[in-house]
């Protein structure tokens, strides 16, 4: 980008993915305030950028949160891809519920450009995917969202965890919904049948006529 700086103005999908050089060895939990300070440093030097995807990052710190609001820092950010995201079980509350209160208190845009948000693999706490469900619910007039993908690993672990996802979230108006349903525990036992666990889900969307998309391992 330095030494074509002609050529920022065209790019707009920047990939960004977390890795070790020592072969068999994964890297350490990453940084995250280095990590969204690169960020927004190379999204100054692309000022066309659409879309951001972070691949394989493991923190050892609650991100979901500031990895969410990168996308009120940035203004052209239309898409947000956070693939194998890996974070620590505590999952404390949210500085901020809303886009308003994060913009006043923050000093960022009140209005987002964020229109697809999709979350897949990966280790997030569900308490974790229950904050970000809220804030999502509580900025809907801030956030132009579209398209939501919850579709984490650790939603397949146990029939308590798949019971404690987040809800659907019908209030966003979305036009594609993606979530991951387990029915089939670790030690091969039967969680639920298939369809007491996707009707009661889908229901609301297939009324709305909404895209909805279900992962079932």
């Amino acid at each position: 980008m330095t030494a074509h700086p002609e050529r920022a103005a065209t790019y707009d999908q920047l990939t960004l993915t977390y890795s070790s050089e020592v072969p068999g060895r994964g890297p350490p939990p990453a940084p995250l305030a280095l990590v969204i300070e690169m960020i927004m440093t190379l999204c100054e030097r692309l000022p066309e950028v659409r879309a951001l995807k972070l691949d394989s990052f493991e923190f050892d710190e609650p991100a979901l949160y500031a990895l969410l609001t990168v996308a009120g820092r940035i203004h052209t950010l239309e898409y947000l891809y956070l693939d194998t995201l890996e974070l620590p079980h505590q999952s404390p509350p949210w500085p901020h519920a809303s886009v308003e209160s994060w913009s006043a208190s923050e000093g960022g845009s009140s209005r987002w450009a964020l229109r697809k948000l999709l979350l897949n693999s990966g280790m997030i706490p569900t308490a974790e995917l229950q904050s970000l469900v809220s804030f999502l619910e509580q900025s809907r007039e801030s956030i132009p969202l579209e398209s939501l993908e919850l579709c984490t690993s650790l939603l397949q672990y146990s029939p308590d965890i798949v019971d404690n996802r987040p809800g659907a979230p019908h209030s966003l108006g979305l036009r594609h919904y993606g979530n991951t349903v387990n029915d089939i525990s670790r030690k091969g036992k039967m969680n639920a049948r298939k369809e007491d666990l996707l009707l009661p889900m889908l229901e609301p969307f297939v009324k709305a006529g909404v895209q909805v998309d279900i992962a079932i391992d």
